[in-house]
């Protein structure tokens, strides 16, 4: 190695010493005092594949283009300082394809004044020590790679690019997902042409049973070694003859293939492919190949142990929120709402469900998208039909008749319409849908809907321990869903019946306004024992009355409609709020003993008075025409529990301009703070707008119940002008 120019090939180097050097098969050559080649032996020619002219004129030509630059300046620098020149180069004999690595040393010899008169120097092959090294390094680098890595592409991308530094020039990964499906994974180094990394990305992973090496490796737990791919090898064990070409194409020239084994099963397998260098892989590159396909296996088994937990975790988290939010939720349309609330977006992007009807069509029952513009549109379409009961075709009719998921990473807007109510297509299709997953939803064996968990475009996708999720949602959410449709049978058939019991209209009574507003409590489906009531006499007197019967459901509503009927039937004797509670004190015949708080009045309109007794019932309110607020106190022990001691009636003054708060308890207890619930009822009826509104009953309601109560309320306004 040196510059051009200089004497004759040959010309300065001794007989004895010529014929000696032609005898060893080391590579040797030497330069003249000023560095410039001179000489070179047989050896070097013949490995080189070029002249003793073009040695003597140009012996970079054989070097690597990245070497050159730093080969020459090491070379200037030894001539300069008079020192020994090494210098590791990678060099490739004309008309050849591949570089090897060398060793190139020289030494000054110096005259007997002890000027510099020659250079002796050798070129020795250490391309196998030099790649073995950099196995070596490959090796104990990926200790550190795999140590650091929280995810399977970041374990695979690691290695694959370390295992480019030198080893190879094309990396494959062919990994087994956890679903059973195979992945692939290749890179290339910078200077592999795109082409080529595209037809090896294109075949994809090989199929079972192939004579194809990885699907050997992948089925055997055995590494190949292929040193040397020919012809007759590509003939022999790859298939079809697409798969063929691309491996011409992308010029193969040299394979390793090593399994990735955790116990009991081969997860993988690892290749590396030289397409340039017609150096094959040495055995010594083989076993760290293998070494690093098997430290690659544990690491990724590790990982998906570790994501497997915390998919656990995040699941049981996500179970135990949706069974949070369901037993908060009583009504059908909540229960479905809390239910797909709780998994989206963490699970999906948005999610519908949809029910089957009594003709059996299909219905959207429920949507939930974290946009609000998406979800009002989608929204819109809840209760249409989204499938007709005689289309057998489509996913939601696959899922329904074969009760198993199915998931498709994408389907085509004209497929979903041969299936889907075009109006609910189309809500849906603008709520974006790329992947998605559909589970059946079942009432018992029988499906009693669909749940259908999207993803809006490509950034995200299901994996196949996302259907198993969904599977269990859906089985978790099922007989919450039955006991919904239960609750809100139960609850019409309750707010009938409560409607039956509670006064068809008020009286109208000129000076005097009457407003009333019942609420069944959403804790219980059944009708409840709460009343309010208001009619007129025939002296003109009006009575009215409300009340709590204890407890809930039919017994607490048999006893309600007595109590209430007890009190129109003494009212019409005479009218003694006293009388009417002893006699509805009498129609307590119970052998539970339930009790009941009621409050009883009689209003007078021609003295704008009223009379009234109270049997343990929160006192009414009344709001004076200043502002000031009075309670109508006095009275005695619930009915069921008032004994035989008398009680005598009260009375109370109605003044033009006033406003007379009749309530249940449900009102003041809402937010388990009577105190609390007393300070809402006084700041609403002291609210200025209060008596000029249409219904001063419900405006409390709103005013109190803010948070909405799970307890049954009555309320009944009187207004007086």
């Amino acid at each position: 190695m040196g510059e051009a120019g200089g004497p004759a090939p040959g010309d300065t180097v001794e007989p004895f010493f010529q014929s000696l050097v032609e005898m060893i098969p080391q590579m040797v050559w030497t330069k003249d005092a000023n560095g410039v080649n001179d000489y070179c032996n047989r050896r070097f020619i013949e490995f080189m594949n070029v002249t003793m002219d073009e040695f003597v004129h140009n012996s970079w030509a054989v070097a690597h283009p990245d070497d050159v630059a730093r080969g020459q300046e090491a070379w200037r620098l030894a001539v300069t300082s008079a020192t020994a020149y090494e210098a590791e180069i990678r060099l490739r004999p004309k008309g050849s394809h591949t570089y090897r690595w060398f060793l190139v040393r020289a030494v000054p010899h110096r005259d007997e004044a002890g000027r510099i008169d020659k250079w002796f120097g050798t070129t020795t092959d250490i391309d196998a020590q030099r790649r073995a090294l950099e196995a070596m390094n490959f090796l104990s680098e990926s200790g550190a790679m795999l140590a650091g890595a929280e995810d399977v592409p970041e374990v695979l991308d690691r290695l694959a690019r370390a295992s480019l530094e030198g080893l190879a020039d094309i990396s494959i990964f062919d990994l087994e997902n956890e679903d059973g499906t195979l992945r692939r994974l290749v890179t290339a180094s910078p200077d592999i042409s795109k082409a080529a990394v595209q037809v090896t990305e294109a075949f994809g992973p090989p199929r079972p049973g192939e004579p194809h090496p990885i699907a050997r490796v992948m089925r055997d737990g055995h590494t190949i070694h292929i040193p040397h791919v020919d012809e007759a090898f590509i003939l022999r064990s790859i298939a079809p003859e697409e798969r063929q070409a691309a491996w011409r194409f992308v010029d193969i020239r040299s394979l390793v293939s090593a399994p990735m084994i955790v116990p009991g099963r081969v997860r993988g397998a690892l290749t590396l492919l030289r397409t340039r260098a017609e150096a094959p892989f040495e055995p010594s590159e083989v076993r760290v190949i293998e070494e690093v396909a098997r430290r690659a296996a544990g690491a990724i088994d590790n990982i998906r142990f570790h994501q497997r937990e915390q998919r656990a975790a995040s699941d049981l988290r996500a179970f135990a929120d949706m069974g949070e939010s369901i037993s908060e939720s009583v009504g059908l349309q909540e229960t479905l709402d809390a239910a797909i609330h709780a998994i989206v977006p963490s699970r999906a992007d948005w999610a519908f469900i949809t029910l089957l009807d009594d003709r059996g069509d299909l219905r959207l029952a429920a949507v939930y998208h974290p946009e609000d513009a998406k979800r009002r549109v989608v929204a819109a379409r809840i209760g249409e039909v989204y499938r007709r009961a005689e289309s057998t075709v489509g996913i939601a009719s696959e899922v329904i008749r074969t009760k198993s998921p199915v998931y498709r990473e994408r389907i085509a807007y004209a497929d979903a319409a041969k299936f889907v109510n075009l109006p609910v297509l189309d809500a849906l299709w603008s709520a974006g849908v790329a992947s998605f997953v559909v589970v059946p939803l079942f009432a018992g064996s029988a499906v009693r809907g669909t749940v259908h968990l999207c993803m809006q475009n490509d950034e995200r996708a299901f994996v196949r321990p996302d259907v198993d999720f969904f599977q269990e949602f859906a089985r978790r959410l099922a007989p919450a869903i039955a006991n919904a449709e239960v609750f809100e049978r139960e609850r019409r058939v309750a707010r009938s019946f409560q409607d039956a019991a509670l006064p068809s209209r008020l009286p109208q009574v000129p000076g005097f306004a009457f407003h009333a507003i019942y609420e069944a409590g959403k804790a219980e489906a059944l009708v409840g024992g709460d009343w309010y009531d208001a009619f007129t006499l025939g002296s003109g007197q009006i009575v009215v009355s409300i009340g709590d019967v204890a407890g809930s459901g039919l017994p607490a509503a048999v006893t309600m409609a007595s109590v209430r009927q007890a009190i129109r039937g003494a009212a019409h004797v005479a009218a003694d709020p006293s009388g009417m509670l002893d006699a509805a004190d009498r129609a307590l015949d119970d052998p539970e003993r339930r009790f009941v708080t009621a409050f009883v009045g009689v209003i007078d309109p021609a003295t704008s008075t009223i009379a009234y007794q109270n049997a343990g019932h929160p006192p009414p309110v009344l709001r004076m025409p200043d502002g000031t607020l009075r309670e109508l106190l006095g009275g005695g022990a619930p009915l069921g529990l008032r004994g035989d001691e008398e009680h005598g009636a009260h009375a109370h003054a109605l003044p033009a301009g006033s406003l007379l708060a009749l309530y249940t308890d449900g009102l003041i207890e809402s937010t388990h703070d009577v105190l609390e619930g007393e300070r809402r009822l006084h700041a609403a009826l002291l609210d200025s707008t209060l008596g000029n509104v249409e219904n001063p009953a419900k405006m409390l309601h709103d005013l109190i119940l803010v948070d909405g109560s799970r307890d049954d309320v009555a309320i009944l306004t009187i207004t007086i002008r």
